[in-house]
């Protein structure tokens, strides 16, 4: 009732939305930090109505997903943040 299919809303703990959005885009995966609506804003309004923290609302990435993607392209998103990730562990 309260979602809107084909959105997903992921936060990376204790890494800036804005590093993992360049080292995606790198990869020619683009995603967001957030809507277009709320793009000039400080803060995300839904986010913090959903009890978010500073700091995960610092992290969020707006992922759109629809029909047209693959499953490919799927499995290329997941795979480039656990990358990223694992590169960020090991520093």
């Amino acid at each position: 009732q309260n979602s809107c299919d084909g959105i997903l809303n992921l936060s990376l703990l204790g890494q800036k939305s804005e590093t993992v959005l360049n080292a995606l885009s790198m990869k020619g995966i683009y995603v967001s930090a957030s809507s277009a609506c709320s793009s000039k804003k400080a803060e995300n309004r839904v986010l913090k109505a959903f009890g978010l923290t500073k700091e995960l609302m610092d992290g969020a990435l707006r992922i759109g997903i629809s029909y047209t993607n693959s499953l490919e392209e799927a499995e290329s998103l997941c795979n480039e943040l656990l990358s990223f990730c694992e590169r960020k562990i090991k520093k």
